[in-house]
């Protein structure tokens, strides 16, 4: 997302449609603390700016439960791209994402694979040893634990940044899959100010 022509994003929104340390994942049937993931769940997102309703997707799923490096944490995964019907307009994003993280929401480790150039480039987040932050995938649950609403501190890029989302008015949003009954969040955030994203609207199914 943050590889958008700057000059291009004045106006974004989503519409919600339906060397690892070793990692050991397996089924429990023990209760399991409060936590946004469930294991199983995938959910696909679709991004649209201005008239274009397809700009990319973003699909992210909760893999597994298990250990990680001695601690419990769930196995999650992430993939966003473009189109290429509008790949003259915007510029590629192609990033597989894989994050390990506690029920807490917070991630232990991340793995970002940026396939949008020759060569694909791998970022290695460790958490292990410091002190962990959301990113923009555990972000998306958190917020959608809370319904929509709340301030969060965030890290990407090395970066930390504030945002907060506002639940406004209801929507229904139609897709190939059904319509659903969702509820619209503003977002707002120096992250996306500066890559000139305005007017970010996210729409989260009411159930």
């Amino acid at each position: 997302m943050s590889r958008f022509a700057k000059h291009l994003l004045s106006a974004f929104s989503l519409s919600i449609v339906a060397a690892f340390v070793a990692f050991t994942p397996f089924n429990i049937s023990a209760q399991v603390p409060p936590t946004p993931f469930r294991v199983g769940e995938k959910v696909s997102y679709n991004l649209s700016y201005e008239q274009y309703r397809n700009v990319a997707f973003l699909e992210m799923q909760v893999i597994s439960r298990g250990k990680f490096s001695g601690r419990d944490a769930v196995e999650l995964q992430a993939k966003i791209k473009t189109f290429d019907l509008v790949s003259a307009a915007f510029a590629t994003i192609d990033e597989t994402r894989t994050v390990f993280a506690a029920d807490s929401g917070l991630p232990i480790y991340i793995s970002r694979s940026i396939n949008d150039g020759v060569v694909p480039k791998e970022i290695i987040t460790n958490n292990l040893e410091g002190v962990p932050a959301l990113d923009l995938l555990t972000l998306i649950y958190k917020v959608r634990e809370t319904a929509g609403n709340g301030s969060f501190t965030f890290t990407e890029g090395g970066e930390n940044f504030a945002i907060t989302f506002a639940s406004t008015v209801g929507e229904v949003v139609k897709t190939d899959a059904g319509d659903f009954e969702t509820s619209v969040s503003t977002v707002q955030s120096t992250y996306f100010d500066t890559r000139g994203i305005k007017e970010l609207k996210v729409n989260f199914t009411s159930d």
